[in-house]
């Protein structure tokens, strides 16, 4: 049993701390076990999020590609290219994923059926 005084090392779990959940999506994004239903739905497999991210990010980078490109086509490459990518990353975080997600909700969370013999 690991006791407190290596608390703090990044290595480490102190006693006592809780356990922190991850998203598929993204390791990195953790969400605190409070935050979470002891009833919530286990996350979709990756693949089915791929087909999603793929629903999303087609049609965001096409309608970049032909009505926002051209706009700013007199500033520099880099100056385009933020303003592009801080547009799609908002347009994606706040209206197309979320709207895609409740739309393929049910094939999301749908189960594979059992093999029962």
């Amino acid at each position: 049993m690991p006791d407190n005084a290596d608390c703090g090392r990044a290595d480490h779990r102190c006693i006592g701390e809780p356990a922190m959940l991850t998203l598929r999506i993204d390791p990195r994004f953790a969400i605190p076990p409070s935050a979470v239903s002891a009833k919530a739905p286990d996350a979709p497999p990756r693949w089915k999020m791929a087909v999603v991210l793929l629903f999303a990010v087609l049609p965001m980078s096409l309608a970049m590609s032909r009505w926002v490109a051209p706009a700013l086509a007199h500033v520099s490459l880099f100056t385009g290219s933020l303003l592009t990518s801080v547009a799609m990353v908002l347009a994606m975080t706040y209206l197309v994923v979320p709207l895609l997600t409740k739309l393929f909700q049910p094939w999301l969370q749908a189960t594979a059926p059992s093999r029962a013999g």
